[in-house]
């Protein structure tokens, strides 16, 4: 498990008054807390000094008629019917990715 700390919190709903601190175990949100409360025994915590964490924030923004390579959307122009088809068939048989809470 880690931790992160920041200054200004948001959960959704609402600002979380002093920041917060967010547990993640393995990618995954595991708590939300005050900023101030302890963590767990060798827990590392990441301070985020001048920054706001959003945990449970999801992004569900994508485009599944681009691969993971950053000229993507670039070679669309140039992709025939088939291959724009095969691009997005194997986009959606890709297991979806967790990003780290911290990003």
């Amino acid at each position: 498990m880690e931790a992160y700390r920041a200054d200004v919190a948001f959960d959704g709903e609402r600002v979380l008054a002093g920041g917060a601190t967010v547990l993640v175990r393995d990618g995954v949100i595991a708590g939300v807390e005050p900023a101030a409360a302890a963590v767990p025994d060798g827990c590392p915590v990441t301070r985020l000094a001048g920054t706001a964490l959003l945990p449970g924030l999801i992004d569900t923004h994508t485009h599944l008629c681009g691969d993971d390579q950053p000229d993507a959307l670039d070679r669309l122009p140039g992709l025939s019917p088939e291959e724009l088809d095969q691009t997005v068939e194997a986009a959606l048989a890709r297991p979806t990715r967790r990003v780290p809470a911290a990003v």
